[in-house]
C-alpha cells in the first residue's frame, strides 16, 4: 500500500511539474484573451467537429476559427458568417472587416491567437 501511495504521489508531482512548465512557457499565448478555458474549448471543438468557427464569448459575440485560406481568402469564413446574417462585405481596413446591411454598418475585428487560429469579434 505504501509503495502504491508513493508511486501515485511521484506520478502526480511529475505531471504537475510538466503541466506547470508547459503553462509557464506558453503563458503569453494562453492568457492573451484572459481566461484560456473558452478558447481552448473552442479549439478542441474545431478539431473534433466539422464547424468552421466556434463561439467563445456570448456577451461580446466573439468566435475562433482556423487561420487557413478558403478559396484563397483568409477571411472567407468571417465573410460567409456575416453573409448568413444578411451583411454585405464592404472593405477591409487592416485587420478589421467592414460590413453593411442597409444603412447599418458593422465592423468585425480580427486578431491572431496563434499561427493556426484567429479570433473575430463583431462590433457595432
Amino acid at each position: 500500500m505504501r509503495n502504491l501511495l508513493r508511486w501515485f504521489s511521484i506520478t502526480f508531482l511529475a505531471l504537475f511539474i510538466i503541466v506547470g512548465s508547459i503553462g509557464f512557457v506558453f503563458k503569453d499565448t494562453l492568457f492573451q484573451e484572459g481566461n484560456p478555458i473558452p478558447v481552448i474549448s473552442g479549439i478542441v471543438q474545431l478539431k473534433l467537429g466539422d464547424k468552421p468557427y466556434v463561439q467563445i464569448d456570448t456577451e461580446s459575440e466573439t468566435y475562433i476559427t482556423p487561420h487557413t485560406p478558403v478559396e484563397g481568402d483568409y477571411y472567407y469564413i468571417v465573410k460567409t458568417f456575416m453573409g448568413e446574417k444578411g451583411y454585405a462585405f464592404l472593405e477591409q481596413k487592416g485587420k478589421d472587416l467592414i460590413f453593411s446591411k442597409g444603412e447599418d454598418k458593422t465592423t468585425v475585428e480580427t486578431r491572431m491567437y496563434t499561427s493556426d487560429y484567429y479570433i473575430f469579434s463583431i462590433g457595432q
